[in-house]
């Protein structure tokens, strides 16, 4: 290996474990607000569940399903617990009167539910999926290089990083599909 392509490949190890580290600390944060980690932390402690939502989260609604589920508004959600698995939220939003919501815990919430079950493969398969992607984009960069070891390695790279926007936009394209999707079906 010559004395220019060790940095590199050192720079890329860097690149890709600060990335993994950045992506599992957005999706931590984001699951914070989801049903499934909201009744879980309440049926595990038995303690309300505090959450302090800022103007770019959102949480979760236990009185709405489907795309009316998410709380747009800045402030503080406490979620409990009550004896007949009926989940209670008092929302304080930054500015206004605090709010009661109320309803039950989601199917979903069940870990061997079969809708749980089908989700998890989803995303095993989509994070199947992505790696691929990129993989292959990194590929066809190498293969598109000419010239030194270090020529491909940075064309591999750029290959990769395209593959990564490309994967980007796939799943931005999917999740608009997605919203206006329920939006239709909640009519709204």
């Amino acid at each position: 290996m010559t004395s220019t392509v060790a940095p590199i490949l050192i720079s890329f190890t860097v690149f890709v474990v600060v990335i993994v580290m950045v992506v599992a600390l957005m999706v931590r944060q984001a699951r914070r607000t989801f049903p499934k980690s909201i009744v879980s932390r309440l049926r595990e402690t038995g303690d309300p569940v505090i959450l302090t939502i800022s103007r770019s989260e959102t949480t979760w609604n236990p009185a709405q399903k489907g795309a009316a589920s998410r709380l747009r508004v800045k402030g503080t959600a406490t979620y409990t617990l009550d004896e007949a698995g009926v989940v209670h939220l008092t929302f304080e939003p930054k500015r206004g009167k605090a709010q009661h919501f109320s309803g039950p815990a989601p199917k979903l919430v069940e870990p061997n539910s079969p809708l749980a079950r089908k989700l998890r493969r989803l995303q095993r398969g989509m994070l199947f999926g992505y790696v691929l992607l990129v993989l292959v984009g990194f590929y066809v960069g190498v293969l598109l290089a000419g010239g030194t070891a270090l020529a491909h390695l940075l064309w591999g790279l750029f290959g990769m990083l395209m593959a990564m926007m490309f994967a980007w936009f796939l799943m931005l394209v999917f999740r608009v599909g997605l919203s206006i999707r329920q939006v239709k079906r909640d009519g709204l």
